[in-house]
């Protein structure tokens, strides 16, 4: 059965699941209007060509599909650049379909006649003109499948107006399935090697291709490794901000305090950012090509990788699914962890001192900000400071925490509760010489990897379950 290019197109539109349309109607792709009516898909009529393409990028950013977006041509698709550039340096999945003159009237200045490559194929990962109504499944296959894979952004396809009206025959295309890269074993491997040898590591996080299960994952990986987790600019949202993991954003003036952290430290782990201007308070907290610090840049985009600077592990693979590889690899430093959030969740005050398994520790809060902690039995303000794996190592080695290799399943604990996403809640000991700012005992959060951590056992008291301050 032969359909219109208009029929096809719109066809094409559902099979590839669009359910929702923006749009600035156009006498120039009237015949895809008149398609649209008898299809499942919701039309949304916007005022102005720029508000339409903000739409449909802002719908491409929330759901990870394409955001569809039709304007007409020449003046309505300038109008629509701005969501088009908006898309691109978003990394957002975005395809804008433009009216065009008839093929027999190009090259001829005809009425708002454009070159669309020439217009939008600075900032666009493709663009195409339809030259026969048969091409429209390969076309629109084509345009899925760029729009989605690697780093996500736009693509914009040129409609003339007579291929929307001459009919074919044709069957249509089927689903594309995006296409991701995801990180290798080795890649994985060596990866956990220099986690394990920083001893002042950062994670950044950014770019496109996000979700809800790649969020999960980052907060289950940085928690489980005791991770500090900054986010490149408008992606505050990509990290729980109640988390202990979560380290602030790297926006437009952000504060000199993360921009030290940035700087000072030794391992930089980079997810789907790109350390552009912004994060680096215009590449001066990080200066190209070569960082101090060891660079581990994970990217969708192979060209990005080496781009600007120069990672010391270059990985090709989509956020998603690095972090859920991530998540999957066995914590590095489950001790290191537990005071870590002992400190985050425990203590309001400046300092502290713990007795029981873990001997007696000083620990002062600044230096969790910079991840060292004072040497077991020096109370001195003024102490040098130890690193934070050599403190985890006294305690293993001085008949402190055992390994939790090692532990029998009934550790001591009390335990009072669950929370979301972190695990088992258990009280620590509180000992006659121990002291606790304003004389308040605080509750602990175990992550599940280190739930099996001893603590000392505390006498029996009343009261509920929840997490928080015990008055």
């Amino acid at each position: 059965m032969t359909r219109t290019g208009a029929r096809i197109l719109v066809d094409q539109l559902v099979v590839h699941g669009v359910d929702t349309v923006f749009c600035v109607p156009g006498e120039s792709y009237i015949g895809a209007l008149d398609a649209l009516r008898d299809a499942p898909i919701r039309l949304v009529v916007a005022r102005h060509e720029a508000g339409a393409a903000n739409m449909a990028e802002a719908y491409g950013k929330l759901t990870g599909r394409p955001g569809i977006c039709f304007v007409t041509r020449a003046p309505g698709a300038t109008h629509a650049a701005t969501g088009v550039y908006t898309a691109f340096q978003d990394s957002t999945p975005l395809i804008l379909f433009v009216g065009q003159v008839p093929r027999g009237h190009r090259g001829r200045e005809a009425f708002q006649e454009l070159d669309y490559a020439a217009a939008f194929g600075s900032y666009s990962k493709w663009v195409d003109e339809v030259e026969q109504p048969g091409s429209f499944p390969e076309t629109m296959a084509h345009a899925f499948q760029t729009a989605l894979s690697g780093r996500p952004g736009p693509v914009v396809v040129a409609l003339p107006e007579d291929v929307l009206d001459a009919r074919a025959e044709v069957s249509d295309a089927a689903p594309r399935v995006p296409v991701q890269a995801a990180p290798s074993a080795a890649d994985l491997a060596l990866l956990r090697e220099l986690l394990g040898a920083a001893e002042r590591p950062l994670v950044v996080v950014g770019g496109g291709g996000w979700s809800a299960q790649a969020a999960a994952d980052l907060q289950a990986f940085a928690e489980a490794n005791g991770l500090p987790v900054t986010t490149s600019f408008r992606r505050q949202n990509y990290v729980d901000n109640a988390s202990p993991s979560y380290a602030g954003v790297l926006t437009i003036g952000h504060d000199p305090a993360l921009a030290s952290r940035l700087r000072d430290a030794d391992l930089l782990l980079v997810v789907g950012a790109r350390l552009g201007d912004i994060p680096t308070r215009g590449y001066t907290t990080l200066e190209p090509p070569r960082t101090p610090q060891t660079l581990v840049h994970i990217h969708a985009d192979a060209d990005e990788l080496g781009r600007v600077f120069e990672p010391d592990l270059p990985i090709v693979s989509g956020s998603p699914e690095f972090l859920a590889a991530a998540r999957a690899l066995d914590p590095v430093e489950p001790l290191a962890l537990f005071l870590d959030l002992l400190l985050a969740h425990a203590l309001d005050g400046e300092h502290a001192v713990l007795d029981g398994d873990l001997d007696v520790l000083f620990v002062d809060l600044r230096d969790l900000r910079s991840h060292e902690l004072r040497g077991p039995t020096d109370r001195r303000r003024g102490a040098p400071a130890v690193p934070r794996r050599e403190a985890t190592h006294r305690c293993l080695t001085a008949g402190g925490l055992p390994d939790r290799r090692t532990l029998p399943e009934s550790a001591p604990s009390r335990h009072v509760g669950h929370r979301p996403g972190l695990g088992r809640v258990v009280e620590p000991a509180v000992t006659a010489r121990s002291r606790w700012p304003r004389g308040r005992a605080r509750r602990v959060v175990c992550p599940l990897s280190t739930s099996t951590l001893p603590v000392c056992q505390r006498p029996p008291r009343s009261g509920g379950g929840s997490f928080g301050s015990d008055a």
